[in-house]
């Protein structure tokens, strides 16, 4: 993470499924860098935890690739990914 802020990176991937290394990732990086975390569905990744402990963007791929109804779950995950109250 230290490294993401020197280079100024455009972005650092932290899985959804690992909270507490995002929340450390993100004490690092603070606003300067956002965090992608790929993992939510399939892989067991919760977007509620992730978004607490500081995910900025979300990478979802097979749990609305492999879903019945593709456009229904992008739509879930996308209403479920909106904070009213960060």
């Amino acid at each position: 993470a230290k490294k993401a802020v020197e280079w100024k990176a455009d972005g650092a991937v932290v899985g959804a499924t690992r909270p507490k290394v995002i929340r450390k990732t993100k004490e690092i990086l603070g606003t300067s860098v956002p965090i992608f975390s790929p993992g939510v569905g399939t892989q067991g990744g919760e977007i509620a935890r992730s978004l607490k402990a500081g995910t900025d963007y979300f990478i979802i791929g097979r749990s609305i690739t492999k879903a019945k109804t593709p456009g229904k779950a992008a739509a879930e995950f996308a209403k479920a990914s909106v904070v009213l109250d960060p």
